[in-house]
């Protein structure tokens, strides 16, 4: 049934006139940091032996990919609005094809870093938020909740495909050769990026002393849980070696310490951007964007949940992996619930909508994750097989692909339009801490 014009909401083209390139180039650039983002743990024991390294080596450059995004992101959101969106990204996927290929090609464990945890690192802190900018401005009301969907469930498709796509490439072909392949989907992107048309661009200049306040601030607190496991949270397990000198005072650890330092640096971060706003010019975030209630809850809980999930898919791989001493290929398999029940529930959850509102049913997925995640904490043990874990990784499955089909688009849509790439640099902030933390 047709809307008669006087139905028709102002300045909207009907469906078939929509050009969907700008969701394709994104799903198409997003896609590629969620499979990079997956591929490691499933291949993680082949990277281990092929690099003649260890698993707290490889943990490390992990961490050091969130450390490097979790602040720059912050910076990247502002970017995107000063520079351009669509040069923005271009900028991110050239980085991250170059990381990746160096990371592939890499002789040693350092090269492997350098090309993994910090090349490649720079262009996703360009890729994720200004990707997610991008679908605000192009489109608007139902055709953006489509699009974020979409997203999602791509994306959702792109981590659960990851695990079995990798441990076979890996087993038969090798990790360099399946790790690769995002360089080659980066160059696609890359191309296909040049027909999306460029953003306005706003008044200002980036805020480099914002920026390196938001690096050590984030970067303290991320080292400082990291730290957590070694030293311990606030009991001192083993002192702190700085230079032959051991730090431990009144026996306590370094971590609170570290974390302390961070959030007060955060503070200055925060006071230094209102002094800007004073000043007539342009901070990296605003603290007044947080002020708003429906943002701060979605940049809040779309942070715990990748917590959940950045944990589940790193701790299963090396358990099966060094524990029960499971190849890639049955790293894959044994993960082969999780990743088709999270694809199942994003495309699902654009239909859903239709029925059940967006909030309440993010508000199930939260309630499913702690049910799958008891449900794992109770059933891995050394004497499990391929089939113990089907029930529980397929519950968490289906929580994780309805959160993160529907958390990014309730976040993002209830930010001022003019603050897009603003608020979607530090919803991916906070999301990749979750991740560093998980």
């Amino acid at each position: 049934m047709q809307l008669s014009n006087d139905k028709k909401p102002k300045n909207e083209k009907p469906f078939d006139q929509v050009t969907w390139l700008p969701l394709f180039v994104v799903c198409l650039s997003l896609g590629i940091e969620a499979y990079d983002a997956s591929s490691i743990p499933v291949a993680i024991s082949a990277i281990v032996a092929d690099l003649n390294t260890d698993l707290s080596t490889i943990q490390a450059a992990l961490v050091l990919f969130s450390v490097i995004c979790a602040p720059l992101m912050l910076t990247a959101g502002t970017l995107g609005d000063i520079q351009g969106k669509r040069r923005t990204l271009q900028v991110g996927i050239g980085l991250f094809a170059a990381g990746t290929l160096v990371a592939a090609l890499s002789p040693h464990v350092a090269v492997f870093i350098l090309g993994f945890s910090i090349i490649k690192a720079l262009g996703a802190v360009l890729i994720v938020p200004t990707g997610s900018a991008i679908l605000i401005a192009s489109y608007q009301d139902h055709r953006r909740a489509v699009a974020f969907s979409f997203l999602g469930a791509f994306l959702a498709g792109a981590t659960a495909a990851t695990p079995l796509i990798m441990g076979t490439i890996t087993k038969f072909l090798g990790w360099r050769f399946g790790y690769g392949i995002s360089a080659v989907m980066a160059t696609v992107a890359l191309v296909l990026s040049f027909r999306l048309t460029e953003s306005d661009c706003r008044p200002g200049n980036i805020d480099w002393l914002g920026t390196l306040f938001s690096l050590i601030g984030l970067s303290f607190i991320m080292l400082g849980a990291t730290a957590a496991g070694r030293y311990g949270w606030w009991e001192a397990r083993r002192p702190f070696v700085l230079k032959g000198v051991e730090i431990a005072p009144l026996g306590l650890s370094v971590t609170p310490f570290m974390i302390c330092a961070g959030v007060i640096v955060l503070v200055l971060f925060f006071k230094w951007g209102e002094l800007q706003l004073k000043r007539g010019k342009t901070p990296i975030v605003r603290l007044g964007l947080f002020y708003n209630i429906s943002y701060l809850a979605g940049v809040l809980v779309g942070a715990f949940q990748i917590i959940g999930v950045a944990g589940l898919l790193f701790v299963i791989p090396v358990y099966l992996q060094s524990a029960l001493d499971y190849d890639s290929f049955e790293t894959g398999l044994t993960l082969l619930p999780y990743t088709v029940s999270l694809l199942m529930a994003s495309l699902g959850s654009s239909f859903l909508i239709r029925w059940i509102n967006p909030k309440s049913l993010v508000q199930i997925a939260l309630v499913l994750m702690l049910v799958g995640l008891f449900s794992l904490a109770t059933m891995v043990t050394p004497q499990m097989t391929m089939t113990t874990l089907i029930i529980p990784l397929a519950i968490y499955g289906i929580a994780a692909g309805i959160a993160a089909s529907l958390i990014p688009n309730l976040t993002l849509s209830s930010a001022d339009p003019q603050e897009t790439g603003e608020a979607s640099g530090a919803q991916e902030a906070a999301s990749e801490m979750g991740s560093g933390f998980g």
